[in-house]
């Protein structure tokens, strides 16, 4: 007898979503402009490396180069969970961002009934508070 569609788990193929994560990569790095900016690196060779180590070498770049590698090394820490909801809260900013009329206070008080909402104003305040208790 066959299996009832309930009951049926499709297998998780690990290498797919790492093919789709680097698909990912791939095309965010060419909208952004990044992989025209490494090719054209890689072109000029040695000039444009010594020209960008010059330039970089002052304390405050040292100092952002510190910080975007602790950063890195906390978010590899955090819970894939958490950083895809991070990511769907960014996407969600930017659709209200670019909308061209402001919600009305009755359409942020409907919304406020959302359990996402309610979820999501609870971890800020949490992140807030912690932020508080440390300082």
């Amino acid at each position: 007898m066959a299996k009832a569609i309930e009951n049926y788990k499709p297998e998780f193929d690990e290498k797919l979503l790492i093919q789709d994560e680097l698909a990912r990569l791939v095309e965010n790095l060419s909208t952004s402009k990044v992989t025209e900016l490494l090719n054209a690196l890689l072109e000029n060779g040695p000039q444009s490396t010594s020209v960008i180590v010059e330039k970089m070498n002052n304390p405050s770049t040292r100092q952002g180069i510190e910080n975007l590698a602790r950063f890195l090394g906390l978010a590899g820490q955090l819970d894939p969970k958490l950083l895809r909801g991070l990511q769907s809260g960014l996407s969600a900013t930017s659709e209200i961002l670019g909308s061209k009329r402001p919600p009305t206070f009755m359409e942020l008080f409907r919304t406020m009934r959302s359990a996402e909402v309610r979820r999501g104003i609870a971890m800020g305040l949490a992140f807030v508070a912690g932020i508080g208790s440390k300082s």
